[in-house]
């Protein structure tokens, strides 16, 4: 059988670090006026509840067609690493 590494929880951030990070994107966005009604910010806001549950880890791309923009993230769940959430303008949305 394959060797498991196994995860020192002591690395890993806690509830309390994980909602200080979401909230702190959530105030973000909505100051640039999105808001949770929209499908793609209502996908992202899914995504912070489990990273923020769960500690689960979560990187990928959500397309916002209408603003011609991409949000790129990345959700660490290791404490040297901080997430990560990009607005970018992309016009091959």
């Amino acid at each position: 059988m394959p060797k498991r590494n196994k995860i020192n929880k002591s690395k890993l951030k806690t509830e309390e670090m994980r909602i200080n990070e979401v909230n702190e994107v959530k105030e973000k966005l909505e100051s640039y006026g999105y808001c949770e009604e929209m499908d793609e910010i209502d996908f992202l806001y899914k995504k912070f509840d489990e990273y923020v549950k769960h500690n689960k880890r979560w990187s990928g791309q959500i397309p916002l067609t209408m603003m011609g923009q991409v949000i790129i993230v990345n959700l660490y769940n290791r404490k040297n690493r901080p997430s990560v959430v990009l607005l970018r303008k992309d016009s091959s949305v």
